[in-house]
């Protein structure tokens, strides 16, 4: 293990690597972030970063102070977001040494994930900034992914080369609900591909790969561990897995995690937006 140098500050954070060994994340200046508070404690400035041959790069961040590169793909196209002291303003996309803001609707996006194709995936807050959605960024275009029954908002974390995309739903007290695969238009369920002998209730999908194996997080329905919430893998199948997790368990699962536990798991997620994580 060897560490990565910051741009002077103390802090950085790396948060995806390609094939070519390119590393991307966020790491401080030395400096104060003008646009925090003047009672802020955590005011340092915090750029993009391209980590190359170990050496760390500054990526523009255009007409915000700061920002945090999120995932790139083996172009090196890196997407993100850039930010005014920590709070999430625009989901953006890095390729040549040049910065390029993504489609929003004037009240803030984050780009998550990328594919070889140069499809993008994230979040697109709402027109009234009362909830957010999956988004998906092609071809100059947004789609603005639909909610499954009954969620209050989503976001889409990983898309493979395939154009599969993974993402998360949430309730009204940004509660992780639903894990969902959308794909050629249409979002599933994650729920309704699983057995029901798997015994756990899919409530993240973060990423999926070329081979569609989707990694997240699910509530464990029954046996001694239920209610526990455990990382899970699921590998696509061709034959029929017979009933699945949606037919059985017809209510969601309730976590005996604390009642702020979701909130920290935005943040962890890299979500700046202060009604989300307050």
């Amino acid at each position: 293990m060897s560490a990565l140098p910051t741009l002077g500050g103390n802090n950085g954070q790396a948060s995806a690597i390609n094939n070519r060994g390119q590393i991307v994340g966020f790491a401080e200046d030395d400096t104060v972030d003008s646009s925090c508070p003047a009672n802020a404690t955590n005011n340092r400035t915090q750029l993009p970063v391209l980590w190359e041959n170990g050496k760390a790069q500054a990526l523009p961040t255009g007409s915000d102070p700061g920002g945090n590169a999120l995932w790139l793909n083996d172009q090196g196209q890196a997407v993100g977001f850039t930010e005014p002291c920590g709070a999430t303003n625009h989901a953006v996309v890095w390729e040549n040494g040049n910065v390029s803001p993504l489609l929003d609707y004037g009240t803030g996006a984050e780009a998550f994930g990328n594919n070889n194709r140069g499809q993008i995936v994230g979040f697109v807050d709402s027109p009234d900034s009362s909830t957010l959605y999956g988004a998906l960024w092609q071809n100059g275009t947004l789609t603005k992914l639909v909610l499954l029954p009954g969620d209050f908002g989503g976001l889409a974390s990983g898309i493979n080369n395939k154009g599969q995309i993974v993402g998360s739903n949430f309730d009204s007290n940004f509660g992780w609900s639903h894990a969902f695969i959308w794909q050629d238009g249409a979002m599933t369920d994650l729920n309704t591909l699983l057995p029901a002998s798997s015994k756990l209730f899919a409530t993240m999908a973060n990423k999926i790969n070329d081979r569609g194996q989707i990694s997240g997080m699910a509530i464990v329905t029954s046996g001694p561990d239920k209610g526990n919430v455990h990382a899970f893998l699921a590998t696509p199948v061709d034959e029929s897995a017979g009933p699945s997790v949606a037919d059985v368990v017809h209510e969601r699962p309730k976590s005996n995690l604390p009642a702020n536990v979701n909130k920290q798991l935005l943040r962890g997620l890299g979500l700046g937006l202060g009604r989300l994580v307050q």
